[in-house]
C-alpha cells in the first residue's frame, strides 16, 4: 500500500467521527507515570512492618518481583482494606502531582497537547456528540476539551463540587445541552477529581491538592478489586453509558491503548466483529495481546500503526504481516498530518 492509499483509508475510517479510546500511552508524553513507574512508587513508598499487614505486603512484593506486572501482582495477591487504602492513596498522590505538572505545561503551551487539535478537527465536522473512553485517572482529556467550543461531561454536574448524575438528559440540564455541544469523557477507572465521602457518595472536587478529610479517592486500582468496584456508583452508570456509546459507534480511534483492559476491549471487539465498523490504533508499540485480538481475531476493517525507528509500521486486514511507511504516524502529532495533510 502506498502513502496516498494509506492516507485515504485512514481518512475514510475516521470520517464519521469515531469513538475515541485513550490508553496510558496517550498520557506518557506528559510525564504521567506508567504502570511500571507506579509499581516502583508503591514498592518504595509503602511499608508495613508488623503482623498480618507485613505478611500480606511482603507476599505482594514477592509477587510483583516474580511477575514484573503490577496488575497481575495485585490480582494474585490477597490484600486487606488497610493495604488497599494505602495503595489507592499513594497512587492518587503520585499521579495527581504529575497531572498538575502536565496541566501547567498545557496551560503554558496548549499546542503541545495534540488531543486539542484532534477534538477541534472532529468538532468542526461532528454530526453528533463526541465521546471519549479512557482507562486513565488523569485529566488530560478534560484539559483538551477546555480548549474546544464544547462542554466536558464526565457523569457529574458542572459545579465546582459536582454531584453524580446518571444521565445528562435530566430536565434541568436540557437548556444547557441545547446551546452548546458536549464532549463526553467516560473515565472507566475513575478520576483524580472523584472522591467518596463517609456515606460512600461520589463527588467531583476539581483540582484538589490533597485528599479531602473523610474522603477516599474514587479510583479503581489494577487487580481484582476493580471488578468489585464497577458494581458501585459512579462506575455502574458510566459502564451503562459506555455500552450505549459503543453500540452506536460508527468507528473507533484508539490512542496509546494496549487492549489490556477487559472492560473496554470486550465492548470494542464485540462491536467491530459484529458490525464490521473500522478500528484505528496509533501507539508507540502494539502489544502482543492487541495483535492477537485484532490481527488474528477475524476483524474485517482495521489499521494499526506503531513506531518503527523514525518511520511507522502499519498493519491492515489486507496486509496483516505489516508494511513500512516513511514518517511518524504512530503519535497523535504525526497522525494529525493524515487528517490535515499539508
Amino acid at each position: 500500500m502506498d502513502k496516498e492509499a494509506f492516507y485515504k483509508r485512514v481518512q475514510q475510517y475516521v470520517a464519521e467521527i469515531p469513538l475515541i479510546v485513550l490508553g496510558s500511552g496517550a498520557s506518557v508524553p506528559f510525564g504521567v507515570p506508567t504502570m511500571g513507574q507506579l509499581a516502583e512508587k508503591l514498592r518504595d513508598s509503602i511499608s508495613f512492618t508488623e503482623g498480618e499487614n507485613a505478611e500480606k505486603w511482603q507476599a505482594f512484593l514477592l509477587e510483583l518481583e516474580a511477575t514484573r506486572d503490577l496488575e497481575k501482582a495485585l490480582h494474585n495477591a490477597t490484600l486487606n482494606s488497610e493495604i488497599t487504602e494505602a495503595i489507592i492513596n499513594t497512587t492518587w498522590n503520585f499521579i495527581n502531582k504529575k497531572d498538575k505538572e502536565a496541566f501547567h505545561q498545557i496551560y503554558s503551551n496548549p499546542s503541545s497537547h495534540k488531543l486539542i487539535q484532534l477534538l477541534k478537527y472532529f468538532e468542526k465536522t461532528a454530526k453528533k456528540r463526541i465521546s471519549i473512553v479512557t482507562t486513565n485517572y488523569d485529566r488530560l482529556a478534560e484539559y483538551a476539551v477546555s480548549y474546544t467550543n464544547s462542554l466536558c461531561y464526565t457523569g457529574f454536574t458542572f459545579n465546582h463540587i459536582g454531584h453524580h448524575i446518571s444521565e445528562l438528559v435530566d430536565s434541568k440540564y436540557q437548556d444547557l445541552r441545547d446551546y452548546r455541544s458536549v464532549i463526553k469523557v467516560w473515565k472507566i477507572h475513575g478520576s483524580l477529581d472523584w472522591f467518596l465521602d463517609s456515606d460512600n457518595e461520589p463527588y467531583s472536587i476539581h483540582h484538589s491538592n490533597e485528599i479531602p478529610e473523610k474522603h477516599i479517592p474514587c479510583i479503581v486500582t489494577p487487580g481484582i478489586e476493580k471488578y468489585k468496584k464497577t458494581y458501585d456508583e459512579p462506575f455502574r452508570s458510566i459502564m451503562s453509558s459506555i455500552d450505549k456509546d459503543f453500540n452506536s459507534a460508527v468507528s473507533f480511534l484508539c490512542i496509546g491503548y494496549g487492549f489490556n483492559d477487559e472492560h473496554v476491549q470486550t465492548y470494542l471487539i464485540k462491536k467491530v466483529k459484529k458490525d464490521g465498523v473500522p478500528l484505528v490504533l496509533i501507539t508507540k508499540q502494539i502489544t502482543d495481546h492487541a495483535k492477537e485480538l485484532i490481527i488474528n481475531g477475524q476483524i474485517s476493517k482495521y489499521i494499526l500503526i506503531e513506531e518503527d525507528g523514525s518511520n511507522s509500521r502499519v498493519f491492515t486486514s489486507d496486509f496483516p504481516s505489516g508494511f513500512n511507511i516513511d514518517g511518524n504516524y504512530w503519535s497523535l502529532d504525526g497522525f494529525l498530518n493524515i487528517l490535515n495533510p499539508q
